[in-house]
């Protein structure tokens, strides 16, 4: 019984092992109608589907400045591609449009916010590498220092992700 139940872990993890992939990389873009250059990381977990091209991701962002001059910026953003229809596949991947929805929380010295995204963009899908350009409309909320409407109102990056 108990060889029964070591085989039938090991075949439990085997399957799981494969159904599902993470992704993992960066993104470098504007941040703001005042251009702050930014960079951050990716962690995208996704479940792959009988497709092997397309995955039904979660992308996940923490979010720095890069700028000299600038003040420190922190930012962490999640976002779910709702769709991502296949605009033409090739050999070996596909084009994607993708659109999705998304929050994101925002902070650096004597400021805080919060946004709701809406990711829409490119997406070069390769076996195992993942190349994207986006543009990110968002209404964001400022709690610090006063309560009130956010001024970035659309955010925009280039990005590539390594899937494992």
């Amino acid at each position: 019984m108990k060889k029964i139940i070591i085989f039938a872990s090991v075949l439990f993890f085997i399957a799981a092992v494969n159904a599902f992939s993470f992704g993992l990389g960066l993104r470098a873009g504007v941040i703001g109608p005042d251009p702050i250059f930014g960079g951050g990381i990716l962690i995208s977990p996704a479940a792959e589907s009988a497709d092997a091209h397309y995955r039904t991701p979660l992308h996940l962002a923490a979010s720095f400045s890069m700028s000299t001059g600038a003040a420190f910026y922190l930012g962490v953003s999640a976002d779910y591609w709702i769709i991502s229809p296949e605009l033409t596949g090739f050999a070996r991947g596909a084009l994607r449009f993708f659109f999705g929805a998304g929050g994101s929380i925002s902070a650096a010295p004597k400021y805080f916010g919060m946004a709701i995204r809406v990711p829409l963009g490119l997406d070069f899908d390769f076996e195992i590498i993942d190349l994207f350009i986006e543009a990110v409309p968002q209404i964001g909320f400022d709690f610090v220092p006063k309560l009130a409407f956010g001024s970035d109102w659309i955010n925009g990056s280039i990005g590539l992700r390594f899937w494992f």
